[in-house]
């Protein structure tokens, strides 16, 4: 499960450079980005519980991965921290899942 999660976040991940790089219009990019959010946020809490259920004990790399995210709103959107923010969580979430 923490894989779908992943993918849902490098996609959302992509989204954001290609829109902040001008490759892609940000107007309908927005909603788009929020159902992604969702999307990785609701993958990673199944990927969390299915983890915790089928090996009994609480996967602790995935809640901080969690945890980071969920942090992620309190950065205004095309701020540099929230980008600067997103790329700390593309490199933990990467190490995570290679690892």
């Amino acid at each position: 499960m923490l894989p779908v999660a992943y993918i849902f976040f490098l996609v959302n991940f992509t989204f954001g450079v290609l829109v902040k790089t001008g490759v892609i219009p940000p107007g309908r990019f927005r909603r788009f980005h929020h159902v992604l959010y969702f999307a990785v946020m609701a993958s990673l809490a199944v990927a969390i519980i299915v983890d915790g259920f089928l090996h009994s004990y609480l996967p602790v790399a995935p809640v901080l991965v969690f945890c980071l995210l969920l942090a992620m709103p309190l950065f205004r959107g095309g701020s540099r921290t929230h980008i600067v923010y997103a790329v700390v969580c593309l490199v933990v979430y990467t190490a995570i899942v290679v690892v």
